[in-house]
């Protein structure tokens, strides 16, 4: 209850992504998506749940 000085556990912050390695996996991605394996919001699920992402990012996999 944190009413009671007691603090909330928080995620540790996911690292960002670098754009060296956006770029490399966007490439797979871009393979997957077009093979019908994944869907941009798998691929966007996936990501965020590893690292965080630039809006530009996250807008460039939702586009896929």
């Amino acid at each position: 209850n944190p009413e009671n000085g007691a603090t909330i556990e928080q995620e540790p912050a996911l690292p960002p992504m670098a754009d060296e390695k956006f770029a490399s996996e966007y490439k797979k991605w871009q393979g997957a998506v077009e093979a019908g394996v994944m869907t941009p919001a798998d691929v966007l699920a996936a990501a965020t749940s590893k690292y965080s992402l630039t809006e530009d990012q996250a807008a460039a996999i939702e586009t896929l």
